[in-house]
Parts: C-alpha cells; structure tokens; sequence
C-alpha cells in the first residue's frame, strides 16, 4: 500500500450530548470516549478532520416524508404523550413497551 493514503474522519463534538433511551443501541457517549482515544494518541496529525453540515428539512426529505420529519421537529420529551400511541408506533418512538 502507499504512503498517500488519507484519512478523513468526521467529528461533531454535538453528538455526544444526545441520549436516545436506555434500550437504544445508539450510545453516543461512545462517540465522545473514541475522540477522546483520538486526540489522547495523537491520532488527529495523521488525519483530516472534518464537522459534516447540518442537514437541511429538504436534504432530509429527500430520504423521509414530510409528515415524518415534521413530526420529529415537533415531538419532545415534554409533549410526546400528546402524540397518538399509533403514531408514535409507527415512527418507533419512545421506550421499548
């Protein structure tokens, strides 16, 4: 293999701050403890690094509906029992029942 060989890496120090349940596979204080690892072995000279844009409501729709997406602006913590069990079903939101 040769030398010219690059490495890229995304990073957006935002995704460790998002909790997404107990029983969800998605721990995103991993996230965070892997740049830790990154920049503690120095790991980043050897390395672009790169914070991807945030995603438009459009780029978003160009993968899910309108009425999915509207539905994750609007849904909280706060209001989510307001929400139609159904939907929140349908869209596989809330804690494992």
């Amino acid at each position: 293999m040769g030398k010219d060989k690059r490495v890229v890496y995304f990073y957006d120090s935002d995704t460790g701050n998002f909790h997404y349940g107990p029983n969800h596979p998605m721990k995103p204080h991993r996230l965070t403890l892997a740049h830790t690892l990154v920049l503690g072995y120095g790991l980043t000279s050897k390395m672009q690094i790169y914070k991807a844009p945030k995603a438009s409501m459009k780029d978003m729709m160009t993968f899910h509906t309108a009425e999915y997406m509207e539905f994750l602006r609007d849904v909280k913590p706060a209001n989510v029992n307001e929400f139609p069990k159904d939907k929140l079903l349908g869209y596989n939101v809330g804690e494992d029942w």
